[in-house]
């Protein structure tokens, strides 16, 4: 599997507007509980896009290790 430029542009993107538009309520302070809760939110949706990230990079890796095997094997034909 193979993630473009265009398509990891448009992850965040997406993730950018997702932040944007959940933040065009009235601000104001929140009480310690709910920063916390808010805080841990980000964390997990953020460890969420890492591993999604790291999932396209090993694809990435094990297609490159792919192809330097084939062009090995034509090497030696």
């Amino acid at each position: 599997m193979k993630i473009t430029k265009s398509q990891l542009q448009q992850i965040i993107k997406e993730e950018l507007e997702k932040i944007r538009t959940g933040n065009t309520q009235a601000v104001t302070e929140d009480t310690f509980h709910h920063e916390e809760e808010h805080d841990d939110e980000d964390e997990d949706h953020l460890e969420k896009i890492r591993r999604e990230i790291n999932f396209h990079i090993d694809m990435l890796k094990k297609q490159h290790d792919r192809a330097e095997g084939r062009h090995e094997e034509r090497e030696d034909d």
